[in-house]
C-alpha cells in the first residue's frame, strides 16, 4: 500500500488509503481467478522477455481464452455467483484483503510533467 501511495503522491494529495475485503468465501473466488491468471501469464511477463513478444503472448491468450469462453447472447442474466457488491467491504483493515484503494484530489502543488 505505502509503495502505491508513494507514488500516487507525487502528483495528487491522498485522502484516505483503504483495502476492499470480503468474507473468505468471497474471497476465495477471487483469489483463485488470480492465482489462475498468475501462472498462466507468468512464462510471458517474466522481465527478460522482450515486449513486442510479451505482448504478442498476451494478445494470444486473451483470443484463445475468449474462443474457448462459452459466449452468452445479450438476453442471456449475468451469471450468479450467490453473491453481489454489497457483500465487498471496503474498510482500513477488512477481513481477507484482495485489492487496494487510494482515494485522492489534485493537488495544486503537484510538480508538471
Amino acid at each position: 500500500m505505502e509503495m502505491l501511495a508513494s507514488k500516487i503522491s507525487k502528483r495528487f494529495r491522498i485522502t484516505s488509503k483503504l483495502r476492499m475485503g470480503a468474507q473468505w468465501k468471497i474471497a476465495a473466488t477471487e483469489i483463485k481467478r488470480y492465482t489462475h491468471t498468475k501462472w498462466l501469464t507468468l512464462p510471458v511477463t517474466l522481465p527478460f522477455i522482450p515486449e513486442p513478444l510479451r505482448r504478442g503472448a498476451l494478445d494470444f491468450i486473451h483470443t484463445l481464452l475468449n474462443k474457448i469462453r462459452p459466449s452468452r447472447s445479450a438476453s442471456t442474466p449475468p451469471a450468479s455467483y450467490g453473491f453481489d457488491e454489497t457483500d465487498f467491504i471496503i474498510d482500513e483493515n477488512p477481513p481477507h484483503s484482495i485489492n487496494l484503494i487510494v482515494v485522492a484530489t489534485r493537488s495544486c502543488a503537484a510538480p508538471h510533467a
